[in-house]
C-alpha cells in the first residue's frame, strides 16, 4: 500500500495502473491528482517515478513535464520580458 499526504492509500499495482493511464492515454503529466474521487492533491514527481515500474511510461512522463516547463517559460518570456533574445 502506498499513499499521499491526503491519507488516501491504494495498492502499488493500482497506483501503477492509474498513473500509466493518466500518462499514456490521457497525456497528463504535471497535474496528476490523487486517485481518490474528488481529491485534488497532486502527485509529486518522485512519487510518480517510484510507483511507475515501466521505463517507457516514466520516460513519457518526463517528456510531458519537460514540455510543460518549456511552455511556462515561453509564456513568461513572451508576455512579461521586454528584453527577450531570440536565436535565429
Amino acid at each position: 500500500m502506498s499513499g499521499l499526504e491526503c491519507g488516501h492509500r491504494f495498492c502499488v499495482s493500482c497506483w501503477a495502473e492509474y498513473l500509466t493511464t493518466k500518462i499514456m492515454s490521457e497525456g497528463i503529466g504535471q497535474t496528476i491528482s490523487c486517485a481518490a474521487h474528488n481529491c485534488e492533491i497532486l502527485i509529486d514527481d518522485a512519487t510518480v517515478m517510484k510507483l511507475v515500474p515501466d521505463a517507457k511510461v516514466r520516460l513519457k512522463y518526463q517528456h510531458l513535464i519537460t514540455n510543460s516547463f518549456v511552455e511556462v517559460c515561453v509564456f513568461f518570456f513572451t508576455f512579461f520580458c521586454q528584453n527577450m533574445v531570440l536565436n535565429k
